[in-house]
């Protein structure tokens, strides 16, 4: 069975676009998936996504010609809201609750939703009875290559929920140069103007990275500790595709205490993660040379099996 999905949004870099190659991959084992994007006419040439995607622009006619019970929107932004009237029927995932405006809870009722955090899939029946699909984020585990683990990254995005700003206030206090956390990522350049730069921030941005599971290796490969510090309003506790990365390629998470907000899931400080609640907090955990942090590692690898997806919600086994 074919499934096809479309990713309608701008953003070329970020948790939506990683969620559309991790399911891609997932679902495309017997080269069963394509991805599609909306543009003006139809092409038949494949364009790059990134992460080893390709994708075909395809018109608002052609939309028409396939199979809603078939078909995933993997994310949608207000540039694409006038084209919701042509995919009722058809599976919508729903990331955080950033996007649920008054037009997309509005069109809800006519999509099968599917969220990725039970925080949403809550927050969706609580506050607009609407039932969805939880599913935990699904995850292609690719291999990855691990020498010396000294250095300290983030890799999110440059972003207000991102809290960059703990992890450079934590770098004033972090001893040795070396083990100062180096921040890679797409920057929302307001936020970097009015926040970050006043805090050194140009010292220790080393830019972003290819979109590629390649590119994550090359930084994280030498990684000890993979530092994200995100806060979504109305959302938490579980998993973000940062953490994961940052998993995969056998780093020691340390989260933002306030993305817990008190409830623990699959994610456990001092079972499989650390947390902390402010740039103090961070450097002391970094400087904690003491610190045995092999089994807190080997822990967390689990979680990478629970993301392993099995099913597509609504169709049934893969």
């Amino acid at each position: 069975m074919k499934i096809n999905l479309f990713y309608l949004s701008k953003p070329v870099f970020g948790g939506w676009v990683t969620f559309t190659a991790h399911l891609f991959h997932t679902i495309n084992k017997n080269n069963n998936c394509s991805l599609y994007k909306i543009s003006n006419k139809t092409e038949n040439k494949l364009r790059d996504y990134g992460y080893g995607v390709k994708y075909q622009n395809i018109s608002e006619n052609s939309i028409k010609l396939l199979d809603p019970e078939k078909t995933i929107i993997t994310a949608i932004d207000k540039n694409y809201y006038d084209y919701m009237k042509y995919l009722h029927g058809c599976r919508l995932v729903i990331h955080d609750p950033t996007e649920l405006s008054d037009i997309v809870t509005n069109n809800l009722k006519h999509f099968k939703v599917i969220t990725i955090r039970k925080t949403v899939r809550d927050l969706l029946k609580k506050d607009y009875s609407i039932d969805s699909e939880f599913i935990l984020h699904p995850f292609y585990k690719y291999k990855v290559d691990k020498i010396n683990q000294t250095r300290n990254y983030s890799i999110s995005r440059i972003d207000f929920d991102k809290h960059i700003e703990i992890i450079l206030n934590a770098n004033k206090n972090i001893i040795g140069d070396e083990n100062k956390i180096r921040i890679y990522g797409s920057e929302n350049r307001i936020y970097v103007y009015h926040n970050l730069l006043k805090l050194n921030y140009d010292k220790y941005y080393c830019g972003k990275f290819d979109k590629s599971f390649g590119s994550v290796n090359r930084i994280l490969k030498n990684g000890k500790y993979l530092v994200d510090m995100s806060i979504i309003k109305k959302d938490g506790c579980g998993t973000q595709y940062t953490f994961l990365e940052g998993i995969n390629n056998k780093c020691c998470l340390i989260l933002n205490s306030g993305w817990f907000n008190g409830q623990y899931e699959v994610l456990r400080p001092e079972l499989n993660c650390l947390q902390a609640k402010d740039g103090k907090e961070l450097s002391e955990i970094i400087n904690n040379n003491s610190l045995k942090i092999s089994d807190l590692i080997s822990e967390s690898q689990k979680i990478l099996d629970m993301h392993e997806l099995k099913e597509i919600p609504y169709v049934g086994s893969l």
